[in-house]
């Protein structure tokens, strides 16, 4: 482990060798700034070098220094610029560099960084999720890109933070540098407290705007503190989990704390309360209407089902509405008017209510269930063409025709990445289907398609045609669970197939995978789950890296059959698995059987 203090690493039991990090060598700091200032920069490099010597002295060998400074140079390219940089005296402490470098940003991207010391240090944050806290706080300001929707004005902050290492990526999210982060405290002052898991509940100070609570009782905290929230704009509480057990006795009473908070709440925008424990239901108190001004509310719990009172509907400022378990979207049951809250953005839970369609500035709809109720047809997306990111559209049995499927205009939500199309398992004609997935034509920019209970006639032109004016042009991730006619072969140079990187197919009852797989020279993975009728695989493409082959007892026999010629055909794969059904109870239970690399060694 690394610390920047000898006491720090004693407390975590390295006391016995510590072995201090000397500083980078002149020349190796002088190249790490200049690569971060100039590099690939074109033209006479000689003056910025000798300034750059200058810079780089005065910065005292930090790397964050090196490169938050050198990086808001790259921008600044004036030889003038560099000059007073130079002569600037605050770069002779780190923090005064950091300072300086924060203070070349713009002034929405300074306020949206000072937001980020709500969080604890270390905290690995969502872009989506700290784009649209930002949107609720009205740090976003519209007018900058007049073309732009606050999302995409709220990326470019994000961006900018990203790009000057005021934010930095771990994996799929994001936190700030240690000394980053004392910066964010430094500037953004008295409106923010924390109270973390190993620190003792301070009083949270009079006129506090945005209070993160991480201890495993904040809720409790809160109410047993009795404080003044008038002033309150945040208010962010997340139970950590240590190592106790989760099946821990819920919390009693979560609904009265809730009504607690709710009246005396009125003027928060933004609340999260993700908590380990917990009732399966939660009924929402009706009091939550008090909270007039509430923009962003997230929960997440254990439970099975939330249900939010009628009163709910009277939030008109509500903008995000993020309700979640821990592995999956909750259902929740809301109000029939829920259309009302016209300024609604992004709805990230299972919530079912009619009449859509009026959410004109609704971008995320995680769900759409097709229901035979007034309210609930397909043509109820007809105009969200701001829709972006995931959808998944349920119960399309019921639509009756390739005109009803059409009115969706599913090809106009440009912003859409992955769609999931939903038939139901029961009988229905096989012609009608096959109209209906004919009119539900995806987006060009889709990535991630999945089709599932499909028993259509014939496969839609826009999956077969060489060049459909609509068809999507980028697709990586193709999932398909079909019970109709067996897709024949892969169409040559169709745009569909051309960038597939992944491919799955699962219970189907196809007796073999389409031909002319090897053209799909794109294809890294192949999965192949619960197809027992599947005996034969054809020829593979060379591309492919990985093979899964999940409950199909004959394909996996033979796979691992050497000399067999199915055998043969994936001995250019890398990386092959295979996983069988678990035994029933009182039979011998083997588990999940994989192979990677060479066939008959299970693991």
């Amino acid at each position: 482990m690394t610390a920047q203090r000898q006491d720090a690493a004693a407390a975590l039991g390295c006391a016995q060798e510590q072995i201090p990090i000397p500083d980078l060598e002149e020349e190796e700091y002088l190249s790490l700034f200049m690569h971060h200032a100039r590099s690939g920069a074109i033209g006479n490099d000689t003056e910025y070098e000798r300034i750059g010597i200058k810079i780089a002295n005065k910065l005292r060998r930090s790397p964050i220094s090196a490169v938050t400074v050198g990086k808001q140079l790259r921008r600044n390219t004036r030889i003038g610029f560099w000059e007073a940089t130079a002569n600037d005296v605050v770069l002779n402490e780190t923090m005064g560099a950091l300072w300086w470098s924060y203070q070349q940003l713009g002034a929405d991207t300074r306020r949206c960084f000072a937001y980020c010391s709500t969080f604890p240090r270390g905290c690995k944050l969502k872009r989506d999720e700290l784009v649209r806290i930002w949107i609720a706080q009205g740090f976003v300001n519209a007018n900058s890109d007049a073309k732009g929707e606050l999302e995409d004005v709220g990326n470019h902050y994000f961006d900018e933070l990203l790009t000057f290492s005021f934010l930095m990526q771990v994996q799929r999210k994001f936190t700030t540098h240690d000394l980053l982060h004392e910066l964010a405290e430094r500037v953004a002052g008295s409106d923010f407290h924390r109270i973390d898991l190993n620190g003792s509940p301070k009083d949270i100070p009079a006129g506090v705007r945005h209070v993160f609570i991480g201890t495993n009782n904040g809720l409790k905290v809160v109410v047993e503190k009795n404080l003044d929230f008038r002033n309150l704009r945040t208010l962010i509480i997340k139970e950590r989990y240590t190592g106790t057990d989760r099946t821990t006795q819920p919390m009693d009473g979560l609904e009265e704390v809730f009504d607690w908070l709710f009246m005396r709440l009125k003027e928060l925008r933004v609340l999260i309360v993700k908590l380990n424990h917990g009732p399966k239901v939660v009924s929402v108190p009706a009091s939550i209407d008090q909270m007039k001004h509430l923009r962003y509310l997230g929960l997440r719990f254990p439970g099975d089902k939330l249900i939010l009172p009628s009163t709910f509907s009277k939030l008109y400022h509500m903008q995000t509405i993020f309700v979640k378990r821990d592995s999956s979207y909750m259902r929740v049951s809301c109000p029939e008017d829920m259309a009302n809250l016209i300024h609604l953005r992004h709805v990230t839970a299972w919530m079912p209510f009619p009449n859509v369609h009026r959410l004109t500035s609704l971008q995320t709809l995680t769900h759409f269930d097709v229901k035979e109720e007034q309210g609930y047809e397909l043509k109820q997306l007809k105009h969200l063409n701001k829709l972006r990111g995931a959808l998944r559209i349920w119960g399309l049995e019921i639509v009756g025709s390739k005109e009803e499927a059409l009115e969706a205009q599913l090809a106009c939500k440009q912003r859409l990445t992955k769609l999931v199309l939903r038939f139901s398992n029961d009988t229905c004609n096989p012609d009608v289907t096959a109209e209906v997935l004919e009119g539900l034509c995806p987006p060009k920019d889709l990535v991630d398609l999945t089709i599932q209970f499909y028993k259509g006639s014939r496969y839609p032109s826009w999956m077969l045609s060489r060049q459909h004016p609509d068809a999507p042009k980028h697709l990586q991730k193709l999932r398909l669970s079909f019970n109709s006619i067996r897709l024949a072969s892969i169409p040559e140079d169709s745009e569909l197939f051309t960038h597939l990187r992944e491919l799955r197919i699962s219970h189907c009852d196809w007796d073999r995978l389409p031909g002319n797989m090897e053209h799909l020279v794109s294809l890294q993975n192949l999965i192949i789950r619960g197809c027992d009728e599947m005996k034969l695989l054809p020829t593979l493409p060379p591309s492919l890296r990985m093979i899964q082959i999940c409950y199909c007892d004959v394909l996996r026999t033979t796979c691992k059959e050497e000399g067999h010629q199915n055998w043969h055909k994936i001995q250019h794969i890398p990386e092959k698995k295979f996983i069988i059904r678990k035994l029933s109870s009182g039979e011998h239970t083997s588990g999940d059987e994989s192979v990677s690399g060479t066939l008959g060694r299970p693991v």
